[in-house]
């Protein structure tokens, strides 16, 4: 029997996915946990358009991620904060702060980028200058480091 899969079953396939299982299978597990539907042959059309769409819109945020490297890394992301006349920030920087700044910059390039395809790992920082991080763009399989530039700046 074809059945949609309404979640992720591991055994089986991922959310949306058309699979076949026996008719006791669907009839004593999935179906009463609401786990699966019988797919119809419009269900099974669109599933396969749903899909024919996630590779598109995967192949085109692949190649918008390669376009975007090169002017990520020549950017340099400024923040303006309060500082000591040491050079010590009164607030640290966040990861958050800048993650947003990223997202509005590859926004601005592509509008295709969202805040899930920026990832990285760095510790509140604490003094003004300029640094250099390291970040993961993009999703799953497609996922490219890149070194961006970011400068901490005096609030005047």
């Amino acid at each position: 029997m074809k059945v949609l899969l309404l979640e992720h079953i591991p055994s089986l396939g991922k959310k949306g996915d058309v699979v076949d299982v026996s008719d006791g299978y669907a009839k004593n597990a999935l179906f009463p946990k609401k786990k699966a539907r019988i797919a119809t042959p419009d269900i099974v059309a669109a599933a396969h358009q749903r899909q024919e769409r996630e590779v598109h819109i995967k192949q085109e945020r692949s190649n918008a991620i390669h376009t975007v490297i090169s002017p990520l890394r020549d950017h340099i992301f400024i923040f303006s904060l309060k500082a000591g006349d040491d050079g010590s920030l009164f607030t640290s920087l966040h990861q958050e702060v800048i993650v947003q700044s990223v997202v509005a910059f590859l926004k601005g390039v592509n509008p295709i980028f969202e805040e899930q395809d920026v990832h990285m790992d760095v510790k509140p920082i604490k003094e003004l200058g300029v640094k250099n991080i390291v970040m993961r763009l993009g999703r799953g399989m497609d996922v490219r480091e890149v070194g961006i530039t970011i400068e901490i700046k005096k609030d005047r």
